[in-house]
């Protein structure tokens, strides 16, 4: 498979229902970090260093993501300023989504930390998916707790600096 198919039709509609995009990504990201040879075709949107695109493996009709054009891996790492430029960004999405595609409800989802079971992501660098909600897509599978609501919230308070 040249890099031409990789990035087919076919690909793109349904390589993850037929299970085969874990292996491309593999391979995709052996060219280097496709979120920063994003191409043009691709953006939506662009503003003080972010991009609003929409997601070349999608895993829904409709979905996009706000990526910051420096390569960056955590969510530490964002400044202010690109929060700012993310919330316009995210919010400019979400009319889109409403408007033409009749969205009604969507969920923002960012996925901070390493690849696979650590995070679910397959690219390291950051990025915000921006998701038309339906309940088929996603599966909660709820984990049995070990620590109340109220413990947990004492313990998190004391590690913030008063």
């Amino acid at each position: 498979m040249n890099e031409k198919d990789d990035f087919s039709t076919d690909n793109q509609l349904n390589l993850r229902l037929r299970g085969g995009y874990e292996k491309l990504a593999e391979k995709i990201l052996k060219n280097g970090c496709p979120f920063c040879n994003l191409k043009e075709k691709y953006i939506l949107a662009e503003k003080d260093g972010l991009v609003l695109t929409v997601n070349i493996f999608p895993y829904i009709d409709g979905q996009l993501m706000v990526i910051p054009r420096r390569h960056i891996k955590s969510f530490e790492e964002v400044t202010v300023e690109e929060t700012v430029t993310n919330y316009f960004l995210s919010q400019l999405a979400i009319t889109l989504l409403r408007e033409e595609l009749g969205v009604k409800g969507v969920w923002m989802l960012l996925r901070d930390g390493g690849l696979g079971s650590e995070s679910g992501k397959t690219v390291e660098h950051l990025h915000w998916n921006i998701l038309p909600y339906t309940d088929s897509l996603n599966t909660w599978h709820h984990q049995e707790l070990s620590v109340t609501p109220a413990e947990m919230a004492v313990r998190l308070r004391s590690k913030i600096d008063k």
